[in-house]
């Protein structure tokens, strides 16, 4: 497990999230780092700002996703 994701178990655990936020959250991560082909670890503001924009113009998701993927964001 990378760094950044221990980190952000921890912080989550810390916030007193549900276990399924925390699970919900975590995949979100793995799609981000999936997107990239690469760790969080070595990715930046700038790399989530693409990662939502694509998921607003190409993919078409729901606003309720990329608002969840945006608050997996303010944690980082």
């Amino acid at each position: 497990m990378t760094v950044f994701k221990e980190k952000m178990i921890q912080d989550m655990k810390l916030r007193n999230f549900s276990s399924r936020t925390q699970v919900c959250y975590l995949r979100h991560i793995e799609h981000f780092e999936k997107f990239f082909d690469s760790d969080a670890d070595s990715l930046n503001s700038d790399h989530i700002r693409e990662f939502l924009a694509h998921a607003i113009d190409i993919r078409n998701l729901s606003t309720g996703y990329v608002n969840q993927a945006y608050r997996f964001q303010i944690l980082c």
